[in-house]
């Protein structure tokens, strides 16, 4: 599985250009949108395997 940081740095990328092409193009690019969901999907699933505190157990 890749790395956190390469994930965050191709949704970052992907972001930019759909952004891009949203403001310039005034359309929804739809393929790379399907990109940024399966990059998010592979984030969510290197997450599952951190040890993360919950924020909800009141501090």
């Amino acid at each position: 599985m890749r790395e956190s940081e390469e994930i965050q740095r191709d949704v970052s990328a992907i972001v930019r250009s759909i952004v891009v092409k949203m403001r310039k193009d005034r359309e929804l690019p739809l393929e790379q949108i399907e990109i940024l969901i399966g990059f998010l999907n592979e984030y969510k699933a290197y997450s599952r395997e951190l040890d993360v505190i919950s924020k909800k157990n009141g501090i």
